[in-house]
């Protein structure tokens, strides 16, 4: 699709431990973004099971860190837009009830979640987003039967650390 216009963009996931394909993925979104650019950060308290599903979980960043990552990235990037970065409880954040955006950055693995976004869209009576979806970028130092390693992603980085702080802590050694 060829970008338009887009005055409000949206975008959202755990952003955690930020890196590369995070940075794509945000400098894609401003790049697109004429005004506002919302980005829904996976806020886990009070669920639990959604947290417990991720790998490694409990090497995670907490809610503010992730946040503070985030807006400091973009603040840097491309200054002169309005930035709304805020946790959301649910997939879908402000996309469910906020009429004024006009598209959704995703990656790859996450276009289902677009596709879902739109569908709740249209049952609210909202405007559809357009979807741009980006790449997911290989993980070129590390490769696994699992394949959690040969993407870049927030689950390589836990995996990694908890080989080096099982319990949370950094090792004396």
């Amino acid at each position: 699709m060829v970008p338009h216009d887009c005055n409000t963009v949206v975008l959202g996931g755990t952003f955690d431990h930020l890196h590369q394909g995070h940075l794509i993925l945000l400098s894609a979104a401003a790049m697109l973004t004429k005004k506002t650019l919302i980005c829904g950060v996976s806020d886990f308290a009070n669920t639990l099971h959604r947290l417990e599903r991720k790998a490694h979980w409990t090497h995670m960043e907490p809610l503010s860190c992730r946040i503070a990552a985030v807006q400091t990235f973009l603040r840097l990037f491309k200054p002169a837009l309005k930035y709304c970065v805020e946790g959301i409880l649910d997939d879908y954040g402000p996309t469910r009830t906020e009429a004024d955006m006009d598209a959704i950055v995703a990656s790859a693995e996450t276009e289902t979640g677009c596709m879902a976004v739109n569908v709740l869209r249209k049952e609210n009576g909202l405007p559809l987003l357009d979807v741009y979806v980006i790449g997911v970028l290989a993980n070129p130092d590390f490769h696994s039967s699992s394949g959690i390693g040969d993407k870049i992603s927030s689950s390589y980085l836990r995996a990694r650390i908890s080989e080096h702080e099982p319990d949370g802590k950094p090792n004396a050694s």
